[in-house]
């Protein structure tokens, strides 16, 4: 796998080449054979990446003839990674003569190479590297790149995530998540069975890294059958490995609940049970369970809880990730409902002429791909609950009938005219300004009136700063278990910083910061170095200047303004691209789906000319 020499040169016997320099004379079939050899040398030195798995992910270094790089901490290393293990400058990568060569910088904690400390080593495709307690490795371009390509970091994973559940519940198609990690204490870290993993899965197949010991894989148009059966040859590879399995629709209607589902079952999978499907109910993550310590989020579940035995209709209002989805969770599960299902669909997240499929179902050949009949969700809800998160996002007809239901819980699939009668309690959400909407034509009054029987808003988390470190702690505590590592505690300094945050993306942001810390945090105890930089980075914010500009005469919709902002942005970016959606999406950080849905909104479209534009 390796030769090792000091720093002078490479030690050991003469090859193919030096012969021809120290004797000059060779046969035409020892010419012919270290031609061979040296264009094999040549492109797999032009075609090798040097892959390391730090704390933060996954860092590909394509390697390229005449050029060295440096790994280090910190500048002026060519490739910084934050990890104290590091030194400042601590090993050279470079390819010479077809060859890749490793060279320690007189680092403090050593590079390894087999357990053996090195100096300088040569390496081959496939020999793994630890740079002080970073795992590395050197794959060729045949075996590495395609492999690697579809590796995504988590947050673009959960957007892709949140678009294909949108997209299987407009279709009626299923999807499956599975998280595998190492069942022992030796090779856990993913560099050494990625690979084999890899291998297994089916080309679209999306894989994302949940911390260095922990792969997730999104299984999009696959049912619970076959995901277990992708499992169980994933174990049949590599028996020490520990597989989890969350099924869509089964077990889970949001992207929220599916991570929730499979990282519980990930936490109960080990040596005596490799492979868990489905996790212990007793044993999933309750809704709801963290303490609260502000009054107002006592009191909010409170209420919760008096209402959870009525069958009355909920409209639960709050910003994007205050928890709108736990709360329809907690009175689900405290009422009398409690046994039969909870379907949740996010009402923007689906094809607006998909909209009453989706919602109430369709007969075979009512549309165009309508291959089969299929139930929609009041229909597979019967006797539980239904949540329209992001019910502001429902067009007008899809409205009406929804107000229909509500009325003499009757409606019909698409397609038919036969009446299907279901007994369902309707809980809603929304950030939107419902009343507003309904004053700009955009949402039925008469159904807002009808949903609005009793209304519950979930506060903003700057509103109750009281409770961000109890959740962080909880949040803390259940990553850690779902991924089988110790709980850290949260160092002083971290706790400062996470009470000074002004949270935009609220609950969901806290949750998100501490799942990454969970998995980075090489102590006991959560550095501020383990938080997201934009956290790390927060200052509390200065005074307004003298100069700044007088409040303006009258009130402010704001509302309003950011819905001409967020036009205005997307505008631009379609521009940019030249209307390319996909180019846009990436640059905007959006799912194209979303996009789309935006640009429909705001009625963005572009104006096609029969002729070339006349030019200035």
């Amino acid at each position: 796998m390796l030769a090792e020499g000091d720093k002078g040169g490479m030690a050991g016997k003469p090859n193919d080449s030096d012969r021809v320099q120290q004797t000059g004379r060779l046969s035409e079939d020892e010419l012919r054979k270290v031609q061979e050899a040296a264009a094999r040398s040549r492109w797999q030195g032009e075609a090798c990446s040097f892959v390391i798995f730090h704390r933060d992910g996954i860092e590909v270094l394509p390697l390229l003839p005449g050029r060295s790089v440096v790994i280090g901490r910190n500048s002026p290393a060519d490739v910084t990674l934050r990890d104290p293990s590091l030194s400042r400058q601590h090993a050279a990568l470079s390819v010479t003569d077809g060859a890749v060569w490793i060279e320690d910088l007189n680092s403090t904690n050593g590079t390894w190479i087999a357990g053996k400390r090195i100096s300088r080593a040569r390496l081959e495709a496939g020999t793994e590297v630890l740079l002080g307690a970073v795992p590395a490795a050197l794959h060729s371009a045949r075996t590495f790149d395609a492999a690697h390509a579809a590796l995504i970091n988590h947050d673009r994973f959960l957007a892709l995530l949140d678009a294909e559940i949108a997209r299987a519940a407009g279709f009626s198609r299923p999807l499956c998540l599975l998280m595998v990690k190492s069942c022992s204490s030796g090779n856990c870290c993913v560099s050494h069975w990625f690979p084999r993993v890899q291998k297994l899965l089916r080309p679209f197949d999306q894989l994302s890294l949940y911390g260095p010991e922990t792969l997730e894989i999104l299984l999009p148009e696959c049912g619970a059958d076959q995901a277990l059966q992708t499992a169980r040859r994933i174990r049949e590879g590599s028996e020490a490995l520990c597989c989890a399995i969350g099924a869509f629709p089964e077990q889970a209607r949001s992207a929220e609940e599916l991570l929730s589902v499979t990282r519980a079952a990930l936490q109960q999978a080990g040596p005596d049970r490799p492979l868990v499907a489905e996790p212990d109910r007793e044993r999933r993550p309750e809704a709801g369970s963290a303490a609260h310590r502000s009054q107002v989020m006592r009191d909010l579940y409170l209420e919760a809880q008096r209402l959870a035995a009525s069958p009355l209709p909920v409209l639960i209002l709050g910003e994007t990730g205050t928890g709108k989805e736990v709360l329809a969770r907690f009175i689900h599960e405290n009422g009398p409902r409690r046994d039969r299902p909870l379907l949740c669909v996010n009402c923007g997240g689906i094809p607006s002429q998909l909209v009453e499929s989706t919602l109430f179902g369709h007969m075979k050949g009512a549309f165009t791909g309508a291959a089969a009949s299929a139930a929609g969700l009041f229909e597979s809800a019967d006797g539980g609950t239904v949540l329209l998160d992001e019910i502001g996002e429902l067009p007008l007809p899809a409205q009406a009938a929804l107000l229909r239901v509500l009325e003499n819980r009757r409606f019909s699939r698409v397609g038919s005219s036969q009446e299907i009668e279901a007994d369902v309690r309707v809980l809603a959400a929304t950030h939107r300004d419902l009343e507003a909407m309904c004053r700009e034509g955009r949402f039925r009054e008469d159904l807002f009136y009808r949903l609005n029987v009793v209304p519950l808003r979930v506060p903003p988390l700057r509103e109750h700063p009281e409770d961000i470190e109890p959740l962080a702690r909880h949040f803390l505590e259940q990553a850690s278990r779902g991924a089988g590592r110790p709980v850290p505690t949260l160092q002083a300094e971290a706790l400062s910083l996470l009470l000074g945050w002004h949270w935009p993306g609220n609950v969901r942001e806290l949750r998100n910061a501490m799942e990454r810390a969970a998995l980075i945090a090489e102590s006991d105890a959560v550095q501020p170095s383990d938080l997201p930089e934009r956290i790390r980075g927060n200052r509390s914010l200065p005074p307004p200047p003298p100069n700044a500009p007088p409040a303006p005469a009258g009130p402010v919709r704001l509302r309003e303004e950011l819905d001409r902002k967020e036009a205005e942005l997307i505008l631009a970016a379609l521009q940019r691209n030249d209307f390319n959606r996909e180019r846009a999406a990436a640059e905007l950080g959006l799912p194209l789906r979303t996009l789309a849905h935006k640009m429909k909104q705001h009625n963005i479209r572009r104006v096609r000319y029969e002729k070339d534009p006349p030019k200035d």
